[in-house]
């Protein structure tokens, strides 16, 4: 009898252990998930700045800005006419 009640003893601590994992590993998903939308939520943001600045770095290198640029502020003018 002594042997049954220390098997069912050491049974029920290695279930509680396990449960205790269990809700370990849980509560470490709920925390990837959370940190996986804080991510989402970032990269969005660093998408739309990128779209900006390449759209700012096609502007700056246009021909017609450059040409602005030229006759304005340093008074060049067009060979060709």
């Amino acid at each position: 009898m002594n042997k049954i009640n220390t098997f069912l003893v050491i049974l029920i601590l290695i279930n509680t252990l396990l449960g205790l994992s269990l809700i370990k590993v849980r509560w470490e998903n709920v925390q990837l998930i959370e940190n996986i939308s804080i991510l989402k939520i970032q990269n969005n943001k660093l998408l739309e700045l990128h779209t900006k600045l390449i759209a700012e770095l096609n502007m700056l290198n246009s021909n017609a800005k450059n040409e602005s640029i030229a006759k304005e502020n340093l008074g060049m003018i067009d060979p060709n006419g």
